[in-house]
């Protein structure tokens, strides 16, 4: 059975996973859990990404990833270049992706995982 039961970072980045220290995570501000495009709107809203007028340089982050479903923790670090148009290029790896924001640096496309559906916005 896999189990994650409790992740824990503090003011300082300092992380625990099920109340044991994760050292090699230390220094990260954020989470970003698997197959999730809501935990990248965290860095990118932090630091203004998404209102930026044209392609900007990147910055990295690292971030403590949480892999779906085998619910591991690890470090991660992660590229997130602004690009303009509220899109933010996010790469790790070899894996890269436009992802777009709306104004208020909600993710509303992160091709091949999710996007938001077509309407209003009003629930009718």
């Amino acid at each position: 059975m896999r189990a994650l039961e409790l992740l824990r970072g503090d003011d300082d980045g300092r992380w625990t996973v099920n109340r044991r220290a994760r050292a090699e995570c230390d220094g990260a501000l954020d989470c970003d859990l698997g197959l999730c495009p809501l935990t990248n709107t965290v860095p990118v809203r932090r630091h203004g990404l998404h209102l930026a007028r044209e392609q900007g340089p990147g910055q990295q982050f690292l971030m403590a990833r949480v892999a779906v479903p085998e619910l591991t923790v690890t470090p991660s670090a992660q590229t997130y270049t602004p690009l303009g148009g509220h899109r933010v290029r996010k790469a790790s790896g070899s894996f890269r992706s436009d992802v777009q924001f709306d104004a208020a640096g909600i993710v509303v496309d992160h091709p091949g995982l999710a996007s938001t559906l077509p309407g209003d916005g009003s629930g009718s």
